[in-house]
């Protein structure tokens, strides 16, 4: 019995020490964060030395209208309001309008999430953070301008805001941050400066009616899934300053009928423009070594396609479900191919244009398998008036042009169209020492100019200010003299406007083990210049 009375009463007394130190607890808490209320507004202080507090709550919860003031009187102090608390005005289901104060430099976490009825709010310039969610689900939310001095910038800030039409973003914010504007699906258009380095991911996830976007130079970095979902925008300016698209980036843009892509990027990441599927032709820049996965998957509109020299490999699947007609390849060597890139139907019927002298680089590999394959040489372009050709190898009127900068175009013909005794020759671009001479072929004399700026013959070489251009050769700045005959393709029309040679280089034969003459090599063993050559 004794024992029992000695237990209960050691029980009562633990009871009691732990009912003290909860006590105890709770008074030196409140010493350190002293809440109270002015008005409907409720505050938290933040520093007592510097008397600062945060507007935290509303007493009444219906409150519509709410001006958070720059001070408060409190305790006989005066304290500056900076700041807006976490959670401060979450579900505050009722509040219509807030005007903040320049005072305030921070709005914390979730600080009006789903405030339903909000449909206004200032957001001051001093402001330099906005924390996560800070205006996420506020449904009825339908402007919001972001001011230039916002330095932090929390994921989801304005989440599900469904009414959000209208978006001012300052030039000074560096970037946008995860999931800022996903799913505001009322917002039509956005211009973002050149301040913003980074598009977060998920930025403008499933913004449904954005139909127009521009970006400024200066950003850099377009972060994955950042405009995945948006299935009404038709037209995004990006800048050559953007040195990176991520995977997946414009999934499901199915309106985008054309693009351009900069010269910064090395890769166009995996399913980058998949869905795409009003895209009908697209133009990988120069620098671009890599096409990944899935990166054109289900553009059921794309015909053409321009590959670039600096294309290294093209993975899986990365042009699976398009509907190419045309691929202009402009490697030197060609990239691998992985599995799965094109379809037999695809090797049957699109037309495959790969460099001057590369033919057979691309017949014996995997880019063999298509059918119609032809060299090209140079584009419209290509031809804009520069200094003179230089023409080696006659055969007859035939010629290889070289150029030194842009490479080589082959079989072309000139003919002096001012001589009648002579029309129907060929002359040819002769370059020594920096001088261009004009020689014509069939007269074996040289070509000079007479006062009345009219082509003559001489017997020994005169140096002409000879340039290109798109339909010949102009001398000394007079019109035309010379035309491209009628075996080159002398128009353009974007990347199908290229000049086409015959694919077979000249004195080679190619032979089928039964003696036909074929055009291109065939699977298994063909006899090319008198030897045995395995297709695979």
């Amino acid at each position: 019995m004794a024992i029992n009375i000695i237990i209960n009463i050691i029980g009562v007394i633990m009871r009691r020490l732990l009912f003290l130190i909860c006590f105890l607890t709770l008074s030196v808490t409140g010493a350190v964060a002293q809440d109270f209320y002015v008005g409907d507004i409720g505050y938290n202080i933040i520093s007592d030395t510097e008397f600062k507090v945060e507007a935290y709550r509303l007493k009444d919860e219906n409150v519509q209208t709410i001006t958070i003031p720059q001070k408060v009187q409190w305790n006989g102090a005066e304290y500056s309001v900076t700041g807006i608390g976490v959670q401060a005005f979450d579900y505050c289901s009722k509040l219509v309008s807030v005007h903040i104060p320049e005072s305030v430099v921070s709005i914390g976490k979730l600080a009006f999430f789903n405030c339903s009825s909000l449909r206004s709010i200032h957001i001051p310039e001093s402001v330099t953070s906005i924390g996560d969610n800070a205006f996420r689900s506020c449904r009825s939310l339908s402007s919001i301008n972001i001011p230039k001095h916002v330095t932090s910038f929390g994921k989801g800030v304005f989440l599900d805001c469904s009414k959000l039409a209208s978006v001012s973003v300052a030039d000074g914010v560096p970037g946008l941050g995860t999931e800022t504007f996903k799913n505001c699906v009322s917002l039509t258009s956005i211009h973002i400066p050149g301040s913003v380095k980074e598009i977060g991911y998920d930025s403008f996830n499933g913004c449904s009616s954005l139909a127009s976007v521009y970006i400024e130079d200066g950003v850099t970095f377009i972060s994955s899934y950042a405009f995945i979902g948006c299935v009404s925008l038709t037209s995004i300016h990006i800048p050559e300053s953007v040195t990176f698209i991520a995977y997946g980036a414009f999934i499901n843009c199915r309106f985008l009928a054309s693009i351009h892509i900069p010269e910064g990027p090395t890769s166009i990441g995996e399913q980058t423009f998949r869905n795409c599927s009003s895209l009908t032709s697209i133009v990988i820049p120069e620098g671009v070594e890599s096409i990944d996965k899935n990166a054109f998957e289900g553009c059921s509109s794309l015909a053409s396609v321009s590959l670039p020299e600096s294309l290294t490999s093209i993975n899986f699947y990365a042009f699976l479900g398009t509907r190419l007609q045309t691929i202009v390849s402009k490697m030197q060597t060609p990239s691998k191919l992985y599995e799965e890139i094109f379809t037999q139907n695809e090797f049957n019927h699109t037309q495959l244009y790969v460099p001057e002298g590369t033919y057979w680089d691309y017949a014996f590999c995997d880019w063999g398998n298509f059918i119609h394959i032809k060299e090209m040489a140079m584009s419209e372009e290509d031809l804009e008036a520069r200094k003179a050709y230089m023409i080696a190898d006659a055969k007859g009127c035939n010629y290889t042009v070289y150029d030194a900068g842009k490479g080589t175009l082959k079989n072309v013909e000139y003919t002096h169209s001012l001589d009648e005794e002579n029309e129907g020759s060929c002359w040819t671009v002769l370059q020594e020492e920096g001088k261009s001479y004009l020689y014509n072929l069939g007269a074996k004399k040289f070509a000079s100019m007479d006062n009345d700026g009219k082509l003559v013959l001489a017997d020994a070489p005169v140096s002409l200010d000879i340039t290109t251009t798109k339909d010949g050769i102009s001398i000394n700045g007079n019109a035309r003299m010379f035309v491209l005959n009628n075996n080159i393709n002398v128009t353009a029309d974007g990347i199908e406007g290229i000049r086409i040679d015959n694919a077979q280089p000249k004195g080679m034969g190619i032979y089928s083990l039964d003696g036909r003459r074929l055009n291109k090599p065939i699977r298994g063993i063909n006899i090319v210049n008198g030897r045995k050559v395995v297709v695979k």
